[in-house]
Formats: structure tokens, C-alpha cells, sequence
């Protein structure tokens, strides 16, 4: 009962463990999509929040930039006039814009001409001893070239040492006007020194919520602020000190390839974007940058522990879950199958009973009775309906069982039914009775069936051999005797004792029929009524060998043999010389004995193995002798 549990168990539970299987990897794989794409959108957010950020820092000094290259002070700066109301002017200016660590202009040779320094809240105009000349900073060479609708923005420049009192290793950048006069032509560049170190800082500040971080990378791939990778390890980049490009190659180059995207790769997911400065100029003062502006990127880079652990947590809730419910459906399974393995053996066991009683009561005389089985049987339950009778019993059964013990008999018997039964039942029969060597079977459903199991029983027990009490084999012979009319079948006996039987003239007739074959010679004899039940009358070899009637009953009985299990010589001859049987019984009938004799005779000569010729030899020399008169009709009394 165990190992039927467990079978049954695991024939159901292995498809549902691998449907819950393929629902949770479904579950995992559109979880972990969908968990991408939020990233990836909060990844292309934080990309445009910093390139906002950065836009809203620089705009105002692009406009001061520009305001200022163009106000009355500039000329007086130009001029050499530099008052008190120059001095208060850029005095305010960087003291209200704390992030103008420098304020200057420049003639067109590059020498300083003004400067005011931011000193630690303290603005200081610079006196001319301490001017400087800027020739060779690359900011000038480029904002000497630009012209009047143009600005210039240099590349970051972090500084290695103290500068007007700021810290070492602060950012910078020059935003760069041109300085023109009347004419058009440059006279000079007005530069603001923009301390970027706080723009930075506020940039990796931005919040991601997701563990994402912001990177600024120049175009030779320095991350300006941010946390870069270096060695798969996320490190905190002091300003110039880490090297993207060098740390991660692959990442820079897909980065440094086009101007804004998202790649994924082993070390998380990368969104970019290049900073158009020229568009934050334009944007802020409807000028345009000069060519060689500042190529930066933002990267917002997502480690790709983030995936990894929304991955280990989903995978960890879809384990608790899915063994949480396999681990209900394998109860469910065991207590499903513990009730469907009692419910079989307790079927089975039914069956087993049936089938046990089945072997006394065949299934098809209950169906007939129209009874699901023996306890529903009363002893008043009978059906009377049209049905075929076989009966058929071993020849010289006294001789055969001499010498053998009363076990040895039903040895014998029980070998004998074995060859009958499954042949009746497979021609749609069943043994209604066993009477000693004799067998009564019940054909339902026509005539057809019923001839077949004559032939093919008389065919398997000419190839049967039992060995007798001697060892010497038995060779088995039998008569057949069929008979077709109303049946009643049904219970006999007492309420406490009880059994089944079929009675009535039909059965009656099929045992007398059966009879007549030792007084025929031959095997299979079939009432007149069985040959008319035939669906084809050709199916069989069929001959008729005699009218008779019963002694006590009135009925004439046409008598016909089925000879398809002769010897095949044998066959062979009945079939060659039917014609000259079929004249020889015909004038018998009619009475013309001489003739019915001469024609006999005649068949004897060619069928000497056929025992009927000898049979109506002999009548019709006794009615020669002694005239049956006008009475006669053929018929004789068995």
C-alpha cells in the first residue's frame, strides 16, 4: 500500500513540481525585466537631473559673463579709468557669487589689466604690481579668437595647491567673453574663474534611491567627481584622481562611442549622456560656444549588486512560496492517494468478489437476469427470452475414465472445460451448466456463434491430448447438438440455497439433438431453426441428414449436419458429392426407396468414411420389406 502511495504521489507531484518550477522561473525572469526597466528609467532620470543641475549652475554665470563684457565698467577698465565705482562694482559681484574665485580682464597680449580675487569671503582687488600676464593659458589663446556673439568654457582644471587662499585640489573652470571695440575688433577677454567644486559635490549628492551613483567624465575619460570602479570594486574619486578609461576600457569605450544610451554589462548597468554646453549657452544668452567646448559626460552607474540582490531576494521569496506550496500539494498528494490506494484495494477486493462469483454465476446470466450481482438475486427473478442452446458431452466418457482416481477425473474434466470456455466466450456464449462430461452453453445473440464454437471446439480438441492414468495420451471425441427457441432462465432452490438454470423445450430439444449424433455418426447436428437464424447460409457447410420428431411432441424437426471440422478428405468428398446425397435423401422422403437405395449405394462407393449412407441403406431396405403405406412422410421418432 506504501509503495502505491508513493507512486501514485509522485506520478502526479513531478508535473506539478515542474509546472511550478516554470511558473516561478516565468515569475523570476518578468520580475527581474521589469525590476531592469526601473532602473533603467530611473537611470535615464538621474542622467537628465544632473545634466539639469548643471545647466541651472552655469546659466547664471554665462548671463553675468555676458552682462558684464558688455557694461559701461568695461570701458573704464579698458581705458584705465578704474574708479571707485569699478572696484565697488566687481567688489559686490564677487562677493554675491562666492563661487567667482576670480574675476579679470585681459588686454589682448594677455596681461591682466584687472583682477578681483574671492579671499575667503573677503573680495580684493589686486594691485597692478601683482597683475599677471595669462599668454599661455589656453583659455586666453581661445577667447582672443572668439567673437562678439561667442563665449568659451575651458576643460575643468583642478588645482594642485593653494590658490587665492581656496584649498588645494579644488575645480575650476574659465568661462571666457570677448572684450571688442567699436570697431568689432578684440581688445581683450573678460574671464570669470567658476569654482566648480560645489556643483560637483551637489551632483553626486542627487538621490538615486536604487544605490545608482553619478559619475562626471571628461573626454579623456577622468571621472571629475562620483564613484568610478576600479579592479570591479566601486572607490570614491577624489577630483582627478581616478581614470575611468583605464579602470574600465570596455565601459569607456561604449560610453565614449556615441552621445547618450545605456549599456549593460558584467559590472552593472551604465547610463549616459554628453553635457551640450553649447546648449546650456544658448539656452542661458542666446549666444553660441566657441568649437573647442568641453566634451563631459554624465554616467549614472547602477552596480550590478543592486540586480543581484533583488534577484537573491526574489529568488529567496519565489523558494519560501513555491516550497511552502509543493510542500501543501505533497500532503495533499499522500492524503489523496492514501484514500484513492484504499478506495482501489477496496474495489479491487469488490472485484475480486465479483469476478469469484462470477466463476459460479457467469456475468453475462446476470446481465440477462438484469442484475448487477448475486445479492441482488431473488429466487422469484426469471427472464424469458429467444436465445441459442449448445450442448455438447465427451464420447465414451465410461471408457475414458476407468482407471483414473475420482481427483484424476476432475483433472481431467477441468483440463477438458478450459479448451470449451474461452471459445464460447469469445463467439459471444457462456457455460451455463456443467453436467458431468456434458456442457450447456447459452448463445444471446444469434445462431452464427454458436456453430463457430462447435466447429472451432471439435477442430482444438482433435489437437487435445491428455494423458490417461496409464500416461498413454486420451484422444478426446465429442458431439455437438444445437437447438435455438425460447429460454427461461433464472434462480431455483431456497431462500438459505440457491442457483441458477436455464429450462424449457428448447433446451430440452438441443440435449435430444445432441443425443442423435452417436445414433448419426457424426459430430455437429443443428435444428432446422439454427440454419434459419443464419446471417449467411453459405457461411458454413450445412447438409440435411434427416426429419424427426420427438417422442411426446408433434413437431416435425428438420435435422441438419455441420461438417467444417471433418478431416479436410473427408470435407472434401461431402462437399464434391453433396448434389448426390441431397437426391439420394430426397427420394427417401418422397419414398421411392429403390431408387433412394440405388442413389445411397452410389454415395457409399465414393464417401466410404461417410456413416450416413449405411444408416438409410438399412431404412430403406426394412421399408421395402415392409411398406410404411400412404402415410409416409419422411419423418422419423427420436
Amino acid at each position: 500500500m506504501f509503495i502505491k502511495i508513493i507512486k501514485f504521489s509522485s506520478k502526479v507531484f513531478i508535473p506539478i513540481l515542474l509546472l511550478t518550477m516554470g511558473a516561478a522561473y516565468t515569475i523570476f525572469i518578468c520580475s527581474m525585466e521589469k525590476h531592469q526597466t526601473l532602473l533603467s528609467s530611473i537611470g535615464y532620470q538621474l542622467v537628465e537631473k544632473g545634466d539639469d543641475h548643471i545647466s541651472q549652475n552655469l546659466q547664471p554665470v554665462l548671463r553675468d559673463l555676458t552682462l558684464y563684457a558688455l557694461s559701461h565698467v568695461t570701458w573704464d577698465i579698458y581705458h584705465g579709468d578704474i574708479n571707485q565705482r569699478v572696484e565697488d562694482t566687481f567688489s559686490d559681484l564677487s562677493y554675491n557669487r562666492r563661487n567667482y574665485s576670480v574675476i579679470s580682464y585681459l588686454d589682448k597680449d594677455g596681461m591682466e589689466i584687472f583682477r578681483v580675487d574671492y579671499h575667503d569671503g573677503s573680495p580684493r582687488i589686486v594691485t597692478k604690481d601683482k597683475l599677471r600676464l595669462k599668454a599661455n593659458r589656453k583659455y586666453f589663446k581661445e577667447g582672443i579668437k572668439l567673437k562678439l556673439n561667442e563665449l568659451y568654457i575651458s576643460p575643468m582644471r583642478i588645482s594642485p595647491e593653494r590658490v587665492a587662499g581656496i584649498d588645494s585640489h579644488q575645480a575650476f573652470l574659465h568661462l571666457v567673453s570677448p572684450v571688442v571695440d567699436g570697431d568689432g575688433c578684440n581688445i581683450g577677454v573678460f574671464v570669470i574663474d567658476l569654482l566648480s567644486t560645489h556643483l560637483l559635490e551637489r551632483l553626486s549628492e542627487i538621490p538615486s534611491g536604487t544605490g545608482s551613483t553619478m559619475m562626471l567624465l571628461d573626454e579623456n575619460g577622468q571621472c571629475l567627481v562620483g564613484t568610478t570602479l576600479q579592479s570591479g570594486q566601486a572607490v570614491k574619486s577624489e577630483l582627478g584622481a581616478t581614470s575611468f578609461d583605464k579602470a574600465n576600457p570596455a565601459e569607456w569605450d561604449l560610453v565614449n562611442a556615441t552621445d547618450e544610451g545605456q549599456i549593460l554589462t558584467q559590472k552593472g548597468m551604465f547610463t549616459f549622456k554628453k553635457i551640450d554646453f553649447n546648449s546650456v549657452i544658448e539656452s542661458a544668452t542666446r549666444l553660441r560656444g566657441a568649437h573647442d567646448v568641453p566634451q563631459w559626460k554624465l554616467v549614472v552607474w547602477t552596480p550590478k549588486m543592486e540586480f543581484e540582490k533583488v534577484s537573491d531576494a526574489l529568488l529567496e521569496e519565489l523558494a519560501l512560496y513555491s516550497g511552502a506550496f509543493l510542500l501543501a500539494v505533497m500532503i495533499l498528494l499522500l492524503i489523496l492517494a492514501r484514500h484513492r490506494t484504499q478506495r482501489a484495494m477496496a474495489e479491487e477486493m469488490v472485484l475480486r468478489q465479483i469476478q469469484s462469483n462470477q466463476r459460479f454465476v457467469p456475468k453475462e446470466f446476470l446481465g440477462l437476469l438484469h442484475k448487477g450481482g448475486l445479492t441482488e438475486i431473488n429466487i422469484s427473478d426469471n427472464v424469458e427470452r429467444p436465445m441459442t442452446t449448445l450442448f455438447t458431452d465427451i464420447r465414451s466418457y465410461t471408457k475414458i475414465s476407468e482407471g483414473m482416481s475420482s481427483g484424476q477425473v476432475l483433472k481431467f474434466l477441468n483440463a477438458y472445460y478450459q479448451v470449451l470456455d474461452p471459445i464460447i466466450i469469445k463467439n459471444g456464449g457462456f457455460i451455463d451448466a456443467f453436467i458431468g462430461d456434458a456442457v450447456m452453453a447459452l448463445f444471446p445473440n444469434g445462431a452464427d456463434g454458436a456453430i463457430q464454437s462447435a466447429i472451432e471446439i471439435k477442430r482444438a480438441l482433435d489437437s487435445f491430448r491428455y494423458k490417461g492414468a496409464d500416461g498413454s495420451p486420451i484422444r478426446i471425441g465429442s458431439g455437438f447438438g444445437l437447438h435455438c427457441g425460447d429460454v427461461t432462465i433464472g434462480t431455483v432452490g431456497t431462500d438459505r440455497r440457491m442457483q441458477t438454470t436455464a429450462i424449457g423445450d428448447a433446451v430440452n430439444l438441443a440435449a435430444r439433438i445432441e443425443s442423435s449424433t452417436k445414433l448419426y455418426g457424426v459430430n455437429i447436428i443443428v435444428s432446422g431453426g439454427v440454419r434459419d437464424l443464419l446471417s449467411e447460409t453459405n457461411t458454413f457447410h450445412i447438409r440435411l441428414i434427416d426429419r424427426v420428431r420427438v417422442k411426446g411432441k408433434q413437431e416435425v424437426v428438420k435435422l441438419y449436419e455441420v461438417f467444417d471440422a471433418d478431416s479436410p478428405d473427408k470435407l472434401r468428398c461431402k462437399i464434391e458429392n453433396q448434389k448426390l446425397f441431397d437426391a439420394a435423401m430426397r427420394h427417401y422422403r418422397e419414398g421411392n426407396f429403390e431408387t433412394a437405395l440405388s442413389e445411397f449405394r452410389k454415395y457409399k462407393d465414393v464417401c466410404s468414411d461417410d456413416p450416413l449412407p449405411d444408416i438409410f441403406i438399412k431404412r430403406c431396405n426394412t421399408m421395402m420389406r415392409v411398406p410404411p403405406g400412404d402415410g409416409w412422410t419422411g419423418v422419423s421418432t427420436v
